[in-house]
């Protein structure tokens, strides 16, 4: 065995006898069976030492697992190591040659445990009504210093001895380092508001500590399942639930399963006198959950009769400490543990069980109240624009090994492959998911809830003015124009699933439009400008016009409009239009068109019309105009069905101005006001003239400044 080996084991083996001090009480003598501890990842091998000065005959070991219920005993060799599984109460002790028994050691046999080189009792973070006491527990021939104004408390701290009162109020940044041999350090820091009140200052900020007597009854019952009596080897004793019934010779602690209440009966050795004791059933705790929970955790006694008395303390680990005078009543019927909002603690509680002031052995509980919100996921999309004319790719992680991440995807278009989701969108179909991520720890805690809007269209090009030729329409690769995107999708098949076009800058028109299929464009708030004699025509198909500033300035004589549509399907939202010369700004000829929350300006030296329409349908919703003309009119319908709602016109004309005509037309007019530039010029003009054969259908009277009338028909 190497050096560091011996120096590995010789430090374990001191920590694990230093850490079984905490299983019994101070004023008793410590057992001087000594043994040697090697850690394995389901148990340990324990190997008997024995002091070189006092000569041993015989050591013997019983042992108990209470997850396999098993019960086995024997002689315990000095050389030959005893496999222990993690979880099992072992109990070993010594004959001399006279006959007399050594105090027996006891224990459970746990997986190593590193215990923190202190535990800081005092005080806690939070806001407290007075100063507050500096107290820590800590490991031996470890240093301790401190500062409380937040600098490096091995430079310019105070060494701390004793519990000292932090004679300070407001706000405190408390820096404590402890420090072993060897340069092994650790270090916490606590924020804490500290404000001097009325009330009278308490001792520190800690449970309020209980004291018990310890009955000295002749006997100890060491960790619950082995009983030593104070006998020697002519000593009997009876355990009255035996089917046997008889009385047995004493040859060392006696094993007693626990799972039932008992009658413990013995003879001294001289068998003048016997004594007897009630063993009961160890109790079961309930309640303890077995992962990590955001909620309060209600500990109870399975049975609340229980003839125990408990006492329990709460470490990070089980420090070298007495629990005598250091721990708090357990209620058996119920004692609950909490922390505040956005807090974690970890729970050790050791909870030692008195029965006619005699302990009778420790339960130990592990568990975490968790309230801290977990981080929000980390999400990635490949391509991160929206939207995609390819699958998306999702690369969603929760950021920690105990937490899990969780997501709705809706509609639910997608597939799962490997730890990415693909937002697999349709072939002849815009899908616009709404996707949500958040995280999930043990305890239940989620955070908070990111949310995002995606369109997954394969029908979707972009066109970017300033990209080099030769693009195929992707956001990486966008076509230059619309000359370009149409030559490139001229051998797309028809059909009636729109193309979307999504401007990443402005562009410029050079020759009109003619579309005979489906199209949305997407301006993105960027600019369309038509050359002169170019316009949009829409035939034979629908087209829809979003987020788009259009312009053109034509030649005074050109009777071309800007926007054409014939048997078509016009959709027109957050548009800004500006037409100067022409004919009609946006004419229609048996078809709908739809326009919502839409801008225009148009203005002619002779006749200027913004709307012009035959034979069609129309909805005009939040529509600003401005109509400028030796002849200005903002509506003109023939045999039509026009619907205003929230429609603002002014009209500044030069000779006739008119809001609205109808010729053989219905309206149905609600939030409509008009305006005639200048207002106090004299005029004969009309705001809303209709012929006989037309409908006029109001739900809220109309408003109309400037005109000499405000409504008429012809005769």
């Amino acid at each position: 065995m190497n050096k560091a080996r011996i120096k590995k084991i010789s430090l374990l083996s001191f920590l694990f006898c230093v850490y079984l001090t905490g299983f019994t009480f101070a004023e008793e003598s410590y057992s001087p069976v000594s043994v040697i501890t090697e850690y394995e990842e389901k148990g340990a091998q324990l190997t008997l030492k024995m002091p070189s000065e006092t000569k041993i005959e015989k050591a013997f070991y019983r042992l108990y697992n209470p997850v396999f219920n098993t019960f086995a005993e024997g002689r315990l060799g000095y050389s030959e190591p005893l496999y222990c599984p993690y979880g099992t109460e072992i109990c070993i002790w010594k004959q001399k040659r006279d006959g007399s028994f050594s105090k027996a050691l006891a224990y459970t046999v746990h997986p190593q445990q590193d215990a923190p080189l202190m535990e800081v009792i005092s005080p806690q973070s939070g806001a407290w009504e007075n100063e507050q006491y500096l107290i820590i527990n800590a490991q031996k021939n470890t240093q301790i210093v401190y500062s409380i104004d937040g600098s490096d408390p091995e430079q310019f701290g105070l060494v701390y001895t004793e519990p000292v009162l932090i004679d300070k109020t407001g706000f405190i940044n408390l820096r404590i380092k402890a420090i072993k041999p060897f340069r092994e350090t650790e270090e916490k820091v606590i924020h804490y508001s500290a404000m001097r009140g009325q009330l009278p200052l308490p001792p520190y900020t800690t449970e309020k500590p209980f004291t018990f007597m310890k009955k000295d009854a002749g006997y100890r019952v060491l960790n619950w399942y082995f009983i030593e009596l104070p006998l020697g080897e002519n000593g009997v004793y009876l355990l009255e639930t035996e089917k046997e019934n008889s009385w047995q010779t004493y040859t060392g602690p006696i094993f007693v399963p626990r799972d039932k209440d008992v009658l413990l009966s013995w003879y001294s050795d001289d068998k003048e006198k016997m004594q007897s004791v009630l063993l009961p059933k160890k109790p079961l705790i309930n309640g303890v959950p077995e992962k990590p929970t955001n909620k309060p955790v209600l500990l109870q006694i399975e049975k609340t009769a229980s003839p125990f008395i408990f006492y329990y303390q709460n470490s990070e680990r089980f420090m070298p400490d007495d629990l005598k005078g250091t721990a708090a009543f357990f209620n058996p019927s119920g004692t609950l543990f909490d922390v505040a909002e956005e807090e974690s603690k970890h729970f050790f509680l050791r909870i030692r069980a008195f029965y006619d002031g005699v302990p009778h052995g420790d339960i130990t509980i592990h568990f975490e109240i968790d309230k801290i919100p977990p981080l929000k996921p980390l999400i990635r999309f490949e391509p991160d624009h929206s939207p995609s004319t390819k699958p998306v790719t999702i690369t969603a992680s929760s950021g920690a090994e105990r937490e899990r991440l969780l997501y709705t995807i809706t509609p639910p278009v997608y597939i799962k492959k490997g730890e990415e989701i693909i937002l697999t969108g349709k072939e002849n179909a815009a899908v616009e998911y709404e996707l949500s991520f958040y995280t999930q720890d043990e305890a239940g805690n989620t955070s908070s809830v990111l949310k995002y809007s995606f369109t997954v269209d394969k029908n979707t090009y972009y066109i970017d003015a300033t990209a080099a030729n030769g693009g195929d329409g992707s956001f990486q690769k966008p076509f230059t124009s619309f000359e370009e995107a149409f030559f490139t999708l001229a051998e797309k098949e028809k059909t009636d699933t729109p193309i979307r076009f999504s401007l990443k800058t402005g562009i410029t028109v050079p020759e009109s439009i003619v579309l005979n299929i489906p199209i949305i464009i997407d301006g993105n708030k960027n600019q369309i400008e038509f050359a002169p004699e170019a316009f949009l025509s829409v035939k034979d198909c629908s087209c829809e016009l979003k987020n788009t500033r259009i312009s053109r300035t034509s030649l005074p004589d050109s009777k071309l409009p800007l926007i054409q549509a014939e048997n078509a399907n016009l959709i027109l939202k957050d548009c800004e239009i500006n037409a100067a010369g022409g004919a009609a700004t946006i004419q229609v000829t048996n078809s709908r068109i739809e326009c919502n929350t839409v801008q225009i300006q148009q203005s002619k030296t002779d006749y200027a019309v913004c709307f012009q329409l035959k034979d069609s349908a129309a909805e005009l919703h939040n529509v600003y105009l401005l109509c400028e003309g030796l002849i200005a009119l903002g509506v003109s319908a023939d045999s039509s069905f026009v619907q205003l709602d929230t429609f603002v016109a002014n009209i500044e004309p030069q000779t006739v101005g008119r809001v609205i005509e109808l010729w053989n037309s219905q309206i149905i007019i609600d939030k409509l006001s008009g305006k005639r530039i200048p207002e106090h010029k004299k005029n004969t003009d009309i705001a809303l003239w209709y012929t006989k054969s037309s409908k006029v259908t109001v739900k809220t009277l109309p408003i109309f400044r400037g005109f000499q009338k405000g409504v008429q028909s012809s005769r």
